[in-house]
């Protein structure tokens, strides 16, 4: 259930957090180690027989714990500071890997910020699948999705190479209102596409700038080993049309987790990987992205998508995300991802520092603020 100790197991598996993994596991093992101490204490005070000396100071021990447990249950929980105005809640979730808690945090905190609404997070939930069926379903009223995942594994259709991502907007826009209920709103400012990428000092070597050399003078990769995670391995998006589109036919294909097969291309260990663009872990371990020279990865454009209900209760909340329409660019993205996959920080305080300058107070909540942060503004891709 959100909110719970799974929670924090989840978080710290996403983010490789220790901390975050004995707060949750640490915090169960507590739990159930209590349970079997009052389920073992009312056995032996059940049990017929001559009783244990000690079981007076043990039924006494348990008693505390019951009490305390009933006592925790029944405090109410702190309420936040209304929604929007009214008392509304507005729930965020995210997908279950950095990026995409970075930008739930966005989200969160963007809306807290300007209006002081009572914000539930629930993320990571995990893949694209569990997101989307979370919206439609009511459990969240929004999250960040990609208009190539969109176009291709959530409605299904095809990717003409070479459309523009205005294009592809649009028809996820109007394929989302018609199906879904769904309103997408306009693009935070950069994509997270797939890409090949591998060592810098490998493909300067061998003169590979593009997909097509590869496919060309490397024989279509044979003799080549690639690491590819298990989706990519399977998506249409992924390795199969990849495969029809450059006539790539690898000698040896490794399903690696996404945490792993950087470091694992930088080691050698593999010769190119299916990376993600605004991944930090391409720029510290100096690995090249491999152009894709004939159009076959679709525009993954970042697009808050939002449930009409949500919109309807709360009219105000179309207009406060679209604020953040084209503020974050590819270069700004992979800088946040850096911070907390390679420095080590978490996302809530990576997010407060970046919205700090746009979260300027005013008299007037309902204006944009006027911030300073503008260097990395790029209008969204048309």
């Amino acid at each position: 259930m959100p909110g719970g100790l799974g929670d924090f197991i989840n978080r710290g598996l996403a983010l490789n957090r220790t901390s975050l993994l004995l707060v949750g596991a640490g915090t169960a093992a507590v739990l159930a180690l209590t349970l079997d101490f009052l389920i073992d204490t009312a056995g032996t005070a059940l049990r017929p027989g001559r009783k244990p000396p000690t079981l007076r100071l043990r039924l006494g021990a348990a008693g505390g714990l019951v009490a305390l447990l009933a006592l925790v249950l029944v405090i109410p929980r702190p309420g936040g500071a209304g929604g929007l105005g009214d008392g509304s809640k507005v729930t965020v979730g995210a997908k279950n890997f950095t990026e995409q808690i970075l930008l739930g945090e966005l989200l969160a905190q963007w809306i807290e910020g300007r209006t002081g609404a009572r914000v539930e997070r629930r993320f990571p939930l995990g893949g694209t699948v569990i997101c989307h069926g979370a919206l439609l379903n009511g459990g969240i009223d929004l999250y960040v999705e990609y208009t190539g995942t969109a176009l291709l594994n959530l409605l299904g259709e095809e990717y003409d190479p070479g459309a523009p991502a205005s294009a592809v907007l649009e028809e996820v826009r109007a394929s989302y209102h018609e199906r879904f209920d769904l309103a997408v709103l306009p693009p935070l400012g950069f994509e997270n596409t797939y890409a090949i990428a591998m060592p810098r000092q490998r493909a300067e070597s061998l003169g590979w700038s593009r997909l097509s050399e590869l496919a060309e003078d490397g024989a279509g990769g044979d003799g080549l080993h690639a690491g590819f995670t298990a989706e990519f391995m399977e998506r249409e998006d992924g390795l199969p049309g990849l495969r029809r589109a450059y006539g790539l036919s690898f000698a040896r294909e490794s399903d690696l987790a996404p945490e792993l097969m950087y470091a694992a291309a930088a080691r050698g260990e593999v010769d190119l990987i299916g990376a993600f663009s605004t991944d930090a872990r391409i720029l510290e371990f100096d690995l090249v992205v491999l152009e894709d020279d004939r159009s076959f990865f679709p525009p993954y454009e970042a697009v808050p998508v939002v449930r009409r209900s949500a919109l309807e209760r709360l009219p105000e909340l179309q207009a406060l995300l679209e604020e953040l329409a084209g503020r974050i660019d590819s270069q700004t993205m992979t800088s946040l991802n850096h911070a907390v996959d390679v420095e080590g920080r978490l996302p809530r305080d990576v997010v407060r520092e970046f919205l700090e300058p746009l979260l300027v107070e005013e008299p007037d909540r309902t204006a944009f603020p006027k911030a300073a942060h503008t260097s990395n503004y790029k209008q969204p891709h048309d």
